[in-house]
């Protein structure tokens, strides 16, 4: 699965047993929006200003086409904040382009025989896509072999860790004891000096989490 990109290996762990992403769930929507601002930081299409905001960096691949609303948007508005980013693409129930950006990622993984489609939601046009065969299954053994053995921990597989933490569903992957035990490792990782990108990483994914957070409690008072 390492040919995955991160939003879409959270996506698979993120859905629920119908395939959505729902809005009594926030916390996943905001770690999916997330996963695709930092999807594009690791692609080097869009990059942190140092300013706690985010620019366009060079033109968007085309294996990342399906992120290209949210691209765009950075490109055109850029520098942004995040939680500008969760401003646009999260406003409640009539989010139409959370839908937009949630269905193209997850026909990305319906085209690659990883889920299935289903129709739209009555109340959103956002479809379902349910993972299929060991899809997940093998995002999960990717994650237990790097943060739980002795492999190399590689920056997708920090990000993902922490994203996964940050809204929740590590909880439906890991026991306890293990989620404690990741969460050590990635502690003392970030400390190291082999670690400095790691860190660097892991201290973006859990900003850009608050700030998408914070501005989605504002909009929903």
């Amino acid at each position: 699965m390492n040919d995955l990109t991160l939003v879409q290996q959270y996506l698979l762990c993120a859905v629920s047993d119908s395939g959505r992403l729902t809005n009594l769930r926030s916390e996943r929507m905001i770690g999916f929006l997330a996963g695709g601002l930092l999807t594009m930081e690791l692609a080097g299409c869009v990059a942190p200003d140092g300013k706690k905001k985010i620019s366009a960096a060079a033109p968007l691949p085309e294996e990342l086409a399906y992120l290209r609303p949210m691209y765009d948007f950075i490109a055109q508005k850029g520098p942004v904040k995040p939680e500008k980013v969760a401003e646009e693409f999260y406003l409640g129930l009539t989010a139409k382009k959370f839908d937009q950006l949630f269905n193209a990622v997850g026909e990305s993984l319906a085209d690659l025989e990883l889920a299935e489609a289903a129709a739209p939601g009555l109340l959103s046009g956002r479809k379902a896509f349910k993972p299929v065969g060991r899809a997940v299954d093998q995002v999960v053994e990717m994650l237990r072999a790097e943060l739980l053995e002795d492999a190399p921990v590689s920056e997708d597989a920090a990000a993902l860790a922490v994203l996964l933490d940050q809204s929740g569903g590590i909880k439906t992957y890991f026991s306890p004891y293990e989620q404690k035990a990741i969460r050590e490792k990635l502690k003392a990782l970030s400390q190291s000096e082999a670690g400095k990108q790691v860190a660097d990483m892991m201290y973006f994914v859990e900003d850009l989490v608050s700030a998408m957070a914070a501005i989605t409690v504002l909009n929903n008072l």
